[in-house]
C-alpha cells in the first residue's frame, strides 16, 4: 500500500498543516482498523507520535499507546531514547517530556521494555527480512566483542550483560530509524551518481554507519572509530552522506 504523505513531509511538517493528515490516519484507525499494520513505519509513527499527545476537553489524554498492539514498536523506540544512557535506566531521575518521570511511569515503562525485548530478541534471532539479516550480524559482531571481556570478576560481568542489553535497545532504535526512512522506497536502497560512478547506499551502509561510527555509548572501549563531532541529521544519512 502507498503512503498517503511522504517522509520528508510527514517528518518535517508544521503544526498548522498537521490537521489534515491526523484527521486521515485517525479516522483509518477508528473506522478501518485493519489498514493500520499496512501503513509505512514513517506513517505509523507520525500517527502514535500525535495520538500520544492528544487531549480531551478536560485535558485528559485521549489515548493510551502502551494498550494498543500496532503502536508497540513505536512505544518501544519510545521508552529506548526515554531510558537509554551508558545503560538502560530505569532508576532514579529520569526525564520524560513534561518533566521527570513518575515512580509509577518509570515501572510501567521498564515492564514494557523487558516484555517487549523478548519480541525484538526473537525477531532479531530469526534474522528475516531486508533489516533484520543485516542488523542480526552487525549486532552479533558487537555483542562478541563485549562478551570476548567476561572473566571472573562478577560485578564486571553484571555491567557486560547491561552493556548487550543496551545494544539490543540501540540496534532496535537503529532499525526504527533505517526502516522509517527506506519503508515507503520500492527498494531498499538509494544510488547516487558521484563523480561518474554509481554509488549504492543500502541497508547495510544505514545500519553499519550507525551502529558503528555514531553510538558512544555502545562502542566506547571497543576500538570503533566515533564521528561524534561530524554534525549530520541522521534521519537522511543516506542523502547528506552521497550529498
Amino acid at each position: 500500500m502507498a503512503a498517503l504523505y511522504p517522509y520528508k513531509y510527514l517528518n518535517h511538517i508544521d503544526f498548522e498543516d498537521i490537521k489534515d493528515p491526523l484527521s486521515r490516519y485517525l479516522f483509518k484507525f477508528e473506522n478501518q482498523r485493519s489498514e493500520i499494520s499496512h501503513l509505512k513505519m514513517h506513517e505509523k509513527d507520525f500517527l502514535f507520535r500525535s495520538m500520544k499527545v492528544l487531549e480531551d476537553n478536560k485535558g485528559e489524554r485521549v489515548y493510551n499507546l502502551f494498550k494498543i498492539p500496532e503502536a508497540k514498536e513505536y512505544v518501544f523506540d519510545w521508552v529506548i531514547l526515554t531510558h537509554a544512557n551508558q545503560a538502560m535506566t530505569f532508576e532514579g531521575d529520569v526525564q520524560g517530556p513534561n518533566g521527570p518521570l513518575t515512580v509509577c511511569e518509570k515501572r510501567r515503562n521498564k515492564r514494557f521494555f523487558y516484555e517487549y525485548l523478548n519480541v525484538w530478541k526473537n525477531q532479531v534471532e530469526k534474522g528475516r527480512g531486508p533489516y533484520c539479516s543485516v542488523i542480526r550480524v552487525e549486532l552479533e559482531r558487537k555483542a562478541k566483542e563485549w562478551n570476548l571481556r567476561r572473566g571472573g570478576d562478577s560485578k564486571a560481568n553484571v555491567v557486560i550483560d547491561k552493556k548487550i542489553e543496551l545494544i539490543y535497545a540501540v540496534f532496535s532504535h537503529i532499525y526504527y530509524t533505517v526502516k522509517q526512512f527506506f519503508d515507503e522506497k520500492p527498494k531498499p536502497y538509494v544510488v547516487r551518481e558521484v563523480g561518474g560512478f554509481d554509488v549504492v547506499f543500502n541497508v547495510y551502509s544505514f545500519v553499519h554507519i550507525l551502529s558503528r561510527h555514531y553510538y558512544p555509548s555502545i562502542n566506547r572501549d571497543i576500538g570503533a572509530s566515533l564521528n561524534e563531532e561530524f554534525e549530520i541529521n541522521l534521519d537522511y544519512l543516506p542523502d547528506e552522506m552521497l550529498s
